[in-house]
């Protein structure tokens, strides 16, 4: 898995296209992948996933895709798909797990965190933008640099007032490998506010609202289910705009092949397609705001433990929790409860033969509980006299309120006997009416409708309505 995400040769690549690339694989091998945390080539790709988006910030910067400055209806359609790279490397960095043999000596030793700075550092000139995204032949230097339209330069060291060292410094895949997960949650946050600032920036989410679900309050379950929701709703529209770009390119492949049959080319207009492109892009930024905001929510309180632990007192928990395990796997011990031994006579004892221990160790018993490791008769006679006393209360009064009076064969035999008896009464109306319309004759039946009509409009006459309405009188 790690040989697809650092194969590539990136050298001749548009941003666009590194863009295109890195983010299929994030979404296809990440975000919509069966990602296992505990996978040492799962971890290894991630490694390579995170140095290469990094990478691709600092391109992005070089050739100013942004500015502080634009509104939202100034960027382009590749500028607000870019806007996505901050939540990306967040949400990998969440993803990110410490190597079981502990972080290395790189850890803690300023691995560069984005900064609230890091907006600034992508202010740059148009040209360079231009010449990033429609260039084919654009490329960036392996030194940092990036050639513009007058055949110049472009260093990292000048792209903003203040750059971040997550601009300017380039971490690669090794240097990930020592992070521990501290460290990770910390880059992790850092990213999610750089992703904020353009979120605010664009109006796409106001700071209001960041302040708001980006801080978990036990006190405010509302808040929480509101953010559940607006996720879903936000993730179902995403989906939507998805199916519509899929159903697009499908269509255009396939008018691209019939065309190809006849021998004729098709015309690349892109409208409707950029379009789509452009309503996927802002449907994917809202649901990633407050899909961080959640993402805050959980791993905020796992980073203030981490923070709250000495790196000494981390080392003897991971010792302890190490001899825990050689406990267990020798049968010493049990996770989760205490171990026994049954001995002969059908007596208890805690622990094992070679390694007795005392109950009071890791149990505190109740009051009026057995103290100490061994069970004997007398006490368990007690326990089971105990339980068939419950059992004789049960039986005397919890009765049954509601027995069984009718089977289901007896249920059915009696509900086929009234279908049958009211069949026979309908058959004896019917019968009865023809015989009654025979004796009258045509016009009895006539002058029998005409009294009834008469009948009913006197009645009707004599008990006026007095509130009538589309349903019926209410008076």
């Amino acid at each position: 898995m790690s040989a697809s995400a650092s194969s590539i040769d990136t050298d001749g690549m548009t941003v666009k296209g590194y863009f295109n690339y890195l983010s299929e694989q994030y979404v296809s091998k990440v975000f919509n992948g069966s990602f296992e945390s505990s996978n040492p080539a799962h971890q290894r790709f991630l490694c390579n996933l995170i140095a290469q988006f990094e990478e691709l910030w600092r391109r992005i910067g070089a050739v100013g895709a942004f500015s502080m400055n634009d509104n939202l209806d100034d960027y382009t359609t590749a500028a607000l798909e870019f806007l996505w790279v901050p939540y990306i490397l967040a949400d990998l960095y969440q993803r990110f797990q410490a190597s079981p043999s502990g972080p290395s000596e790189l850890s803690g030793k300023g691995l560069s965190l984005p900064s609230s700075t890091s907006a600034a550092a992508l202010q740059t000139s148009p040209a360079c933008l231009r010449t990033g995204l429609n260039s084919s032949h654009h490329a960036v230097n392996s030194d940092g640099k990036s050639n513009n339209e007058d055949g110049g330069h472009f260093d990292y060291n000048h792209v903003g007032e203040k750059p971040t060292d997550a601009i300017l410094v380039e971490t690669s895949a090794v240097d990930l490998g020592g992070l521990s997960r501290q460290d990770a949650l910390t880059r992790s946050h850092a990213w999610f506010q750089v992703f904020f600032e353009w979120l605010a920036n664009t109006d796409l989410m106001a700071k209001r609202e960041v302040e708001t679900f980006s801080i978990y309050r036990p006190d405010q379950r509302t808040l929480r289910i509101q953010l559940s929701r607006t996720c879903s709703e936000l993730r179902q529209q995403l989906r939507e705009c998805e199916a519509k770009v899929n159903y697009q390119r499908a269509k255009r492949r396939r008018m691209r092949e019939l065309m190809a049959e006849n021998g004729e080319a098709v015309e690349e207009d892109g409208g409707e397609e950029e379009e789509l492109l452009r309503e996927r892009g802002l449907a994917r930024l809202r649901w990633s705001g407050y899909d961080a905001c959640h993402q805050l929510q959980l791993s905020g309180r796992e980073l203030e433990m981490l923070e709250a632990i000495s790196t000494e007192q981390r080392g003897a928990i991971a010792a302890d929790y190490q001899r825990t395990l050689e406990a267990v796997r020798a049968g010493e011990l049990s996770l989760g409860r205490h171990t026994y031994t049954i001995l002969p006579g059908g007596m208890m004892m805690a622990g094992s033969l070679h390694n007795p221990q005392s109950i009071d160790s890791v149990l505190e018993p109740p009051p009026g509980a057995l103290v100490g490791g061994v069970m004997n008769s007398q006490a368990m006679n007690a326990k089971s006299s105990t339980q068939l006393f419950r059992q004789q209360v049960r039986d005397e009064l919890m009765t049954d309120r509601n027995p069984t009076t009718l089977t289901l064969e007896e249920f059915a035999q009696k509900e086929m006997a009234a279908m049958q008896r009211d069949m026979s009464e309908a058959l004896a109306a019917q019968a009865e009416a023809a015989e009654e319309e025979k004796r009258l004759g045509p016009e009895g039946v006539e002058e029998r409708q005409r009294k009834k009509d008469s009948a009913w409009q006197d009645w009707k006459d004599n008990h006026p309505a007095y509130g009538i309405t589309k349903k019926g009188n209410y008076a």
